[in-house]
């Protein structure tokens, strides 16, 4: 049994190798590339599981699993470990750790991007909760005058008005205001329930 998946392996690892590439770099999370990884591998090294480690959580298994695991190293620094798990009753071969052993790289690559990518994700959650939360109102425009945000007090004391463009939703005008501060920061007051720039700054 144990020559026949070794057969079977080496036979077929060219293109597993292909297969396992492409769902390491499709992943967009880990856990995605973890169950990439597992399709392709499973039916060629009879894998149980993939769990990719980064240096900030612990795995743990269990007893009556074998497991083999690899450094996940880019420029040299450690990122992370990835562990590949068979039942009891099934070792890794000689051959199976070091087609394993070659993953590393481009995994290692790929787990660094994944990251990254969770945490501008946080990031910019964190500036959207705080913009959102100043109690001024604010407004972001584009230099086309374009509205493409305000936070909750702006939109709170705009009563809803809807509108694409700063000089409607602001001024209830057809076309930009003379003397326009478009590209500057500057305050609105509101003066008998009309509104009016009261500084450039």
């Amino acid at each position: 049994m144990e020559s026949r998946k070794k057969t079977y392996f080496v036979q077929t690892k060219w293109e597993l190798t292909k297969h396992t590439l492409i769902a390491i770099q499709q992943g967009l999370s880990l856990r995605a590339i973890e169950e990439g990884l597992l399709r392709s591998l499973k039916p060629a090294l009879g894998l149980s599981a993939v769990k990719i480690s980064t240096q900030n959580q612990m795995i743990s298994v269990i007893q009556k699993f074998n497991f083999f695991y690899c450094d996940l190293v880019k420029n040299h620094q450690e990122i992370g470990r990835v562990f590949y798990v068979k039942e009891n009753s099934s070792h890794f071969s000689k051959d199976e750790q070091e087609f394993l052993k070659k993953l590393s790289e481009p995994l290692a690559l790929a787990t660094d991007r994944v990251i990254k990518l969770e945490q501008t994700y946080s990031l910019k959650e964190q500036w959207q909760t705080t913009f959102k939360s100043v109690s001024d109102p604010i407004s972001l425009i584009t230099s086309q005058y374009q509205v493409i945000q305000n936070n909750l007090a702006f939109e709170e004391k705009s009563n809803n008005r809807q509108s694409q463009k700063c000089y409607e939703l602001l001024f209830g005008q057809n076309s930009p205001c003379n003397n326009c501060k478009l590209g500057n920061n500057f305050r609105i007051q509101i003066k008998s329930n009309d509104l009016h720039i009261v500084t450039g700054k």
